[in-house]
């Protein structure tokens, strides 16, 4: 069975439906020819890594106070 390879793309200006900014996966061949004519780049997400630090033992958390019910207008 084959699999199509797919390509993230990031149009720079507008073509056919699709706006300028807007990331797309396509085919591999549609890629090219959208590279070629200057209409899209190809995007690769950033490669992030996010560490959490552990919170301290004597940490104080604020807690918003309770709201009081309003009272009824007289019409």
């Amino acid at each position: 069975m084959n699999t199509i390879e797919t390509v993230s793309v990031r149009f720079v200006r507008p073509y056919q439906a699709y706006k300028a900014g807007q990331v797309v996966d396509v085919t591999a061949g549609l890629a090219r020819s959208l590279e070629l004519q200057r209409y899209a780049v190809r995007h690769t997400e950033p490669q992030l890594a996010f560490a959490t630090a552990p919170e301290p033992a004597s940490l104080e958390r604020a807690e918003a106070p309770v709201a009081k019910k309003r009272r009824k207008r007289n019409a």
